[in-house]
């Protein structure tokens, strides 16, 4: 009997992580990698909201 709790909590467990990660997944928001090689002057950046 113990045995077959601890099959049904992993199976909990596992499905539990399975839907956490698809709707992390799902509902994150995509992430852009900007890189900045800076070698003199000046630098200014728009943000989105105008200069």
């Amino acid at each position: 009997m113990v045995k077959t709790a601890h099959i049904i909590l992993g199976v909990i467990i596992v499905i539990a992580a399975v839907l956490a990660f698809g709707y992390f997944k799902i509902t994150g928001s995509p992430t852009t990698v900007a890189f900045l090689n800076v070698e003199g002057g000046d630098v200014e950046v728009d943000t989105g909201s105008g200069w």
